[in-house]
C-alpha cells in the first residue's frame, strides 16, 4: 500500500513539474517583447527605420533568419545574444514581427 500511495505521489510531482515548464513556454509574448526590445527602432509598425533600422513590414525573411539577426545583430542593429534573450523569445519576437508583413 506504501508502495503504491509513493508510486502516485511521485506520478503527480512529475505531472506538474512538466505543466510548469510548459506553461513557461508558452506564456511567452512576442508583442511584449517587440515592444520592449524594438519598437524604439523599428516602430510599432515595423517601419520606423531609426538608426537605419530596415522596414520590418517588407521583410522577407523566415523565422530562423530572423531569430539569427535578432540573435547576432546587424549592421547598426545591438544583438540580442543568449545573455539577453532565450531561443524562445528570439522566436516569439519573429512570429510577432511575421504579423507585421502587409
Amino acid at each position: 500500500f506504501i508502495l503504491i500511495v509513493g508510486a502516485y505521489g511521485l506520478a503527480e510531482m512529475s505531472k506538474k513539474q512538466k505543466f510548469s515548464s510548459e506553461e513557461s513556454t508558452t506564456s511567452v509574448n512576442g508583442t511584449e517583447l517587440y515592444t520592449s526590445n524594438c519598437v524604439k527602432c523599428h516602430g510599432d509598425d515595423g517601419k520606423l527605420g531609426a538608426s537605419g533600422a530596415k522596414d520590418l513590414s517588407v521583410s522577407t525573411l523566415d523565422i530562423a533568419s530572423s531569430m539569427t539577426i535578432i540573435k547576432n545583430g546587424k549592421g547598426a542593429m545591438a544583438p540580442f545574444g543568449d545573455d539577453m534573450l532565450d531561443d524562445v523569445q528570439r522566436e516569439a519576437i519573429a512570429r510577432y514581427i511575421e504579423t507585421l508583413r502587409k
